[in-house]
């Protein structure tokens, strides 16, 4: 039996809108709260590494992307892209790169939740 043109009718096609708003909403939500935390993500270095040296870093020689930082050491000096060989890199393209990587483990195979600590702070990776 159809639903008389009336308020009902107005009403269902209202309820219908609003469901497709929320299930819309679920599925992006999370993706927009990752990109948010993401660009909000902290460095983490452990105090040993600036206590004793163990890895011997400094601020001007490293890059960061909204997941990772990268740490290098002084043989690729502060530009490793015009450093010699075997000590040149691109640190832009090695961090597009890792996010990419990240993308599709995080995002499209769901290997693991952005949430912890991953969601908190950069993955350092050393060069």
């Amino acid at each position: 039996m159809p639903i008389p043109r009336t308020r009902s009718r107005r009403q269902l096609w209202f309820v219908i809108a609003c469901a497709f708003v929320l299930l819309a909403g679920a599925g992006l939500i999370p993706q927009i709260m990752s990109r948010a935390a993401a660009a909000t993500k902290t460095v983490y270095i452990p105090a040993r590494w600036t206590q004793t040296g163990e890895v011997p870093w400094a601020a001007d020689r490293t890059r960061e992307s909204d997941n990772f930082i990268l740490l290098w050491g002084e043989k690729s000096g502060t530009d490793p892209a015009s450093a010699t060989s075997p000590y040149r890199f691109d640190p832009a393209n090695v961090l597009s790169q890792l996010e990419n990587l990240y993308s599709f483990y995080v995002n499209t195979m769901r290997f693991t939740p952005e949430t912890g600590l991953l969601a908190q702070h950069k993955i350092v990776v050393i060069v």
